[in-house]
């Protein structure tokens, strides 16, 4: 038999790399068009718009129509609230998209959705930089497709969390190429600091994780690495320091001198006291919970995070930048736990720099049972792959079918109501009158003067409904201080009960609905 027919000559030697590559080439291709896909589609409609992003928006709509960086309500401006829930990394490209495409949802989501294909590459090239090409197209799969981690919806919204894991790997990537003692990359550190401080800018949340996790890093590094030079934790963690102190420095400069300085102050002071640094035994308990649910990694997430910490262990360079994701991972996880109100949303930070982990513990269980299948064949039997077939398919089921949830999701027709209560709004009511409502989404579909509950109702709401303790949401009267001639109660009106005892003595019936929206009209 001639070499060019053999099965195992040279030709099919040289032939099975080849298809090994179109292969790969094939399913990268199909993987980048699946991101696109879920990434871009129906951008205005999935998902519905709700309280976190309208609240958000109001500030770049302000800008571009006020000329200033705040809050607005019918009777005025608030710098407290939207301005601090998410940064300028995010507020101004969007008041720059409203200035050239036009308030409203899709331009803002257009600058959301290239924030979050850079946080996709980004994860991807930081498992690719650490662990190899395979590891990165894993831990790519795995950012978006993990279920609690919620990537695409998170995304696509007017919010902080996935721009600010686009900043922190971008400073991570630069960090690694600019520090250590035989490296000479100021310029590298430099940006690496910048990156860091738009990060913590971005989200609050994540200035929270960061300055710990460096913190500890110089400590980790001078006890057992001995791989960095004081400068490279110092600089990014003044870096994170002075970025987050001038950026609230900026926003309490136009209260000095006012009344309102000292209600912000509190303000800023209760939100912490009722979201961020809870401590609450029941919140530690559902924190928990979360943390072991099946939907996160099906139990691989704390293994993934257990094996970042053993990589972490080597004195070595490498060892290092292990150390500092995984340190980033563990305090993130530990604050959402132990510290926070336990929203799902706070442990995002964390759980997306684990999937860097979980992917490189996949990548080297894989790794080990192809040896082990191999070992036969070396001895000169027969190679069978017993053990690698059945966990490549258990891998591709654990990615494949949630991702197929997400196309679900994608392709169901959307929920308009609010463009409908805009449309409703547009057509029968004048926008000199005011409109009493907590569903400020609204406020990017409509240019009425809207009225909404003074921030300080919004925790008690908190402490209400999550913490079952204050004073409650009963009590609020907008009729008096803002003299609306209409009220909208939607999702987080009714889910607050803030109007409950307004609706209960007015006795009034909603003159127009759409979905969750009711439409009254005030005498």
């Amino acid at each position: 038999m001639s070499i060019d027919t053999h099965p195992s000559g040279r030709a099919a030697t040289r032939v099975w790399p080849g298809l090994l590559g179109s292969l790969s080439t094939i399913l990268g291709a199909a993987w980048v068009l699946i991101v696109l896909f879920l990434a871009l589609y129906d951008l205005d409609g999935y998902p519905t718009t709700w309280f976190d992003e309208g609240f958000h928006l109001h500030v770049p709509k302000a800008l571009v129509q006020l000329g200033v960086y705040a809050d607005v309500s019918s009777e005025g401006l608030r710098y407290f609230g939207a301005t601090t829930g998410v940064g300028p990394t995010v507020m101004l490209p969007i008041a720059a998209a409203f200035e050239l495409g036009g308030i409203g949802l899709l331009p803002a989501r257009l600058v959301m959705v290239a924030y979050l294909l850079a946080a996709i590459a980004l994860v991807a090239a930081v498992a690719g930089r650490q662990y190899g090409r395979p590891t990165a197209w894993l831990a790519s799969m795995l950012v978006v497709s993990l279920p609690a981690l919620d990537l695409v919806y998170l995304g696509r919204q007017a919010l902080g969390e996935v721009p600010a894991l686009a900043f922190l790997m971008l400073g991570f990537l630069l960090w690694r190429d600019g520090v250590g003692r035989h490296r000479r990359s100021p310029a590298r550190l430099i940006w690496a600091s910048v990156a860091f401080a738009l990060a913590a800018l971005t989200k609050n949340q994540f200035s929270l994780i960061l300055l710990p996790t460096i913190a500890a890093l110089f400590l980790v590094d001078r006890l057992h690495h001995r791989q960095l030079r004081v400068r490279d934790t110092l600089l990014p963690g003044l870096s994170v320091l002075a970025g987050v102190a001038l950026w609230y420095l900026v926003q309490v400069l136009p209260l000095l001198g006012t009344e309102d300085i000292a209600a912000v102050l509190v303000l800023l002071r209760n939100a912490s006291a009722g979201a961020v640094f809870v401590f609450s035994t029941d919140r530690m308990v559902a924190s928990l919970r979360f943390l072991g649910n099946p939907g996160l990694f099906a139990y691989w997430g704390l293994a993934g995070l257990g094996y970042g910490l053993l990589l972490a262990r080597r004195r070595t360079l490498d060892g290092v930048f292990e150390a500092f994701l995984a340190t980033f991972a563990g305090i993130g996880l530990a604050w959402y736990a132990f510290g926070s109100i336990g929203w799902p949303r706070y442990a995002f930070p964390a759980l997306a720099v684990t999937t860097i982990f979980v992917a490189k513990l996949f990548r080297d269980l894989l790794r080990a049972l192809q040896e082990a299948d191999a070992r036969p064949r070396a001895a000169g039997g027969t190679f069978r792959p017993t053990r690698v077939v059945p966990f490549v398919l258990i891998l591709a089921l654990g990615i494949g079918y949630p991702l197929y949830h997400q196309v679900q999701t994608v392709l169901q027709p959307p929920d308009r109501s609010p463009q409908a209560v805009a449309a409703y709004l547009e057509a029968n009511v004048p926008q000199s009158l005011v409109v009493e409502t907590w569903e400020p989404e609204l406020a990017t579909l409509t240019d009425h003067r809207y009225h909404y509950p003074p921030t300080a109702w919004l925790n008690r709401a908190v402490q209400a409904k999550w913490l079952a303790r204050g004073p409650g949401i009963s009590g609020y009267d907008p009729i008096s201080e803002a003299k609306p001639s209409y009220l909208v109660v939607g999702r987080f009106g009714k889910y607050s009960g803030i109007y409950a005892g307004l609706l209960g003595r007015l006795s009034s019936r909603p003159i127009a609905s759409f979905g969750e929206y009711d439409v009254y009209r005030l005498k």
